[in-house]
C-alpha cells in the first residue's frame, strides 16, 4: 500500500482497524459471560448455605476496566502500526 502513496494511517487503518470492533464485542461478550457463570456459580454452590454473599454488577468496575481495556489495546495497536511502518517496501516484494 505504501507503494501506490497511501499514508503511513491509511496503511495501519487497512490492516489493523479491523479488529477493533471484533475486540470490543468480545470484551462486552466476555463481560456478560463472567458475570453470568459467577451469578450460576453462586447460585450452584451456596445454595443450601442460608446467607447467600450478595453479587451484584459493579458499573463503575466495569467502566474503569473498559477504559483501560480501551487503552491498553489501542497502544498496542499503535505499536504495530509503527511496526508495520517499519518494514521495508523490500522486505515486502520479497514475499
Amino acid at each position: 500500500m505504501k507503494v501506490f502513496g497511501y499514508s503511513e494511517r491509511e496503511c495501519g487503518g487497512a490492516v489493523l482497524a479491523g479488529y477493533r470492533p471484533v475486540s470490543y464485542i468480545g470484551f462486552a461478550i466476555g463481560t456478560a459471560y463472567q458475570y453470568g457463570l459467577i451469578k450460576m456459580m453462586v447460585s450452584v454452590f451456596y445454595d443450601s448455605v442460608a446467607v447467600i454473599p450478595e453479587h451484584n454488577f459493579d458499573l463503575p468496575a466495569f467502566f474503569i476496566t473498559l477504559a483501560l481495556f480501551i487503552l491498553f489495546y489501542e497502544s498496542v495497536m499503535k505499536v504495530y502500526t509503527v511496526r508495520l511502518r517499519r518494514i521495508p517496501i523490500k522486505e515486502v516484494m520479497e514475499e
